[in-house]
């Protein structure tokens, strides 16, 4: 678990160190300190500085030690200094020459306090009784934004998935997993952008990271807050907001270089507008990527046949009316093409395979929300509403089909063969609202109470093709309602220990029924096999005394 910074009162030690370099002064003073202290600039390892002797703490031996040269200390989070150069200032005439300023240590403003908001309820890092991990979106180049989720998986060790392509991918973290495909049941991961869900039964849309505020990863169970959902955890990723104040605007764009295939290149611009200072603001971005293929297939005897092209962007729209009430309109929309599936096979070559049709894939996802905000001091009101709708269509190649019709059948060829393939389409569309009231207290305190509403659709059907000709099979279309009630507290009975007491109530109704078929070919009592049910569950949850860090 990540943990924030605590301010520590700095120590004296005993120091002894003598007329040196730089490099090797710092080395031995952060061992005799316990404290890190390092340089960007190359230039300085060779500086010389002072001896010094005696008992200090990490700021004085420092002071004491560039005392003389033109370079300084400063204090950029606790026991860690940066040395750099002091910036010369313009020298004013004045009727007395003043001795110029001896260099000291500066020091940094206090850290800007990390605050965990997948929680529903900002709690201090330093107290959330539980796993996290954050990644800043500043610290995200645009490279790994272009990969999507899978720049979180490389930076977060407890996140991995199930490799398919993107578009296709299945999410676990820390292992826990129902199955390796997506299927109707509700994922074990709940994803979040902003405010609002991505999915619920659907695969991993592989959103691209681009201008991001950061990445939140919770470790499950979250199941007072999220649901049955959050099995293995939450990911949350919480896009940047319009800035009411500042007409801003970028653009990027490069060239990637494929071993073994074909280049690709990714671009894309953000616009930032202050429509209305202090009041309105809009902001937009659109990107676009080719991935250059890399996998041979030998007996089509095509080359690089798994390109994938991501075309999407993104728009947001502020409103500060005043009184503390903020409202947010957001829309987000992806497409990703693939022509051909991810997939080699080890007997044939390392980066090649033997298939006798293409196996294109393709998603589209979806996203609006609205999001109003109410402010009271330190108690806050959330209400918002989202539409989801995704598009999912894989094909496979299917099984060898047989055709006793054709002509070239001969006394000793009981059949000829065809190739054929098997695809599907998935249709997902789901509706979301909640209302939470939350305040928040010191060390990590407070209460929040909610209620919400989810309903999903997810309509699935599945075809047999072997041109010219093609055989529909029996889909499915499945529907879940939920209503839900929950909320939790957390109090400090005791100096440096808190207690978290929570609840969630469910209501869901599931419901499903087959497709496509024909009645007069289903050879079943019920040719729809329609069913349904619902359940009442009620979730609750404790956190025993834990301890909260000092300092």
């Amino acid at each position: 678990m990540a943990t924030s910074p605590a301010l520590a009162q700095e120590r004296a030690a005993e120091v002894a160190i003598d007329t040196s370099s730089l490099d090797g002064a710092i080395k031995l003073l952060s061992r005799q300190t316990g404290t890190s202290i390092g340089f960007r600039d190359p230039g300085l390892a060779g500086t010389q500085v002072r001896a010094v002797r005696g008992r200090f703490t990490a700021s004085q031996a420092l002071e004491r030690m560039l005392t003389g040269t033109m370079i300084r200390a400063r204090r950029i989070a606790p026991a860690t200094y940066l040395i750099e150069r002091v910036t010369r200032q313009p020298v004013v005439a004045s009727p007395r020459r003043q001795p110029p300023p001896r260099p000291a240590i500066e020091q940094a403003p206090p850290p800007e306090e990390i605050v965990v908001t997948a929680t529903k309820r900002d709690i201090p890092i330093g107290f959330y009784p539980g796993g996290v991990q954050i990644v800043e979106g500043s610290e995200l180049s645009a490279a790994e934004s272009l990969r999507g989720t899978e720049a979180i998986e490389a930076r977060i060790a407890s996140v991995a998935s199930t490799h398919l392509g993107p578009g296709r991918n299945k999410l676990f973290i820390r292992g826990i997993a129902d199955s390796s495909f997506v299927g109707p049941t509700q994922s074990t991961v709940g994803q979040y952008w902003g405010n609002s869900r991505i999915t619920y039964s659907a695969p991993d849309p592989n959103l691209r990271l681009y201008d991001v505020r950061s990445v939140e990863v919770l470790e499950g169970p979250q199941g007072t807050l999220y649901g049955a959902g959050s099995l293995g955890g939450v990911v949350r990723v919480v896009p940047r907001s319009p800035d009411l104040h500042t007409f801003e605007g970028s653009a990027w764009g490069g060239v990637l270089g494929v071993q073994h295939g074909k280049p690709g290149v990714d671009g894309g611009a953000i616009l930032n507008i202050p429509i209305k200072e202090d009041v309105i603001g809009f902001r937009a971005l659109a990107f676009g990527s080719v991935e250059g293929g890399y996998i041979d297939d030998v007996q089509r005897g095509l080359d690089d046949v798994n390109r994938v092209r991501t075309f999407g962007g993104r728009a947001a729209l502020r409103v500060d009316p005043g009184d503390d009430w903020t409202i947010d309109l957001n829309a987000v929309g992806q497409r990703i093409d693939g022509d051909d599936s991810q997939y080699a096979e080890r007997n044939v070559g390392e980066l090649d395979r033997a298939s006798a049709i293409a196996q294109p894939f393709r998603n589209d996802y979806w996203l609006a929300d609205l999001v109003t905000r109410k402010n009271w001091g330190s108690l806050e009101l959330t209400a918002s509403l989202g539409y989801a709708g995704q598009y999912v269509f894989e094909r496979f190649e299917g099984p060898i089909l047989t055709d006793p019709d054709d002509p070239a059948v001969g006394p000793t060829v009981s059949a000829s063969v065809a190739a054929a393939a098997y695809t599907q389409a998935n249709r997902i569309s789901m509706v979301t609202g909640e209302v939470r009231l939350a305040r928040r207290g010191e060390n990590g305190t407070g209460w929040l109470i909610a209620a919400s509403l989810l309903h999903n659709r997810a309509e699935t059907n599945r075809r047999m093709e072997a041109l010219p000709f093609g055989t529909p099979l029996t889909g499915v279309n499945n529907q879940v309602e939920e209503a839900t009630l929950y909320g939790e507290g957390t109090v400090e009975p005791l100096d440096r220990f808190t207690l978290t007491l929570g609840g969630r109530l469910t209501h869901a109704r599931l419901s499903g029924s087959s497709e496509d078929v024909a009645e007069a070919l289903a050879f079943r009592v019920d040719p729809g096999a329609r069913a349904s049910r619902s359940e009442t569950r009620f979730l609750p949850r404790w956190r025993r005394p834990i301890a909260r860090p000092t300092g």
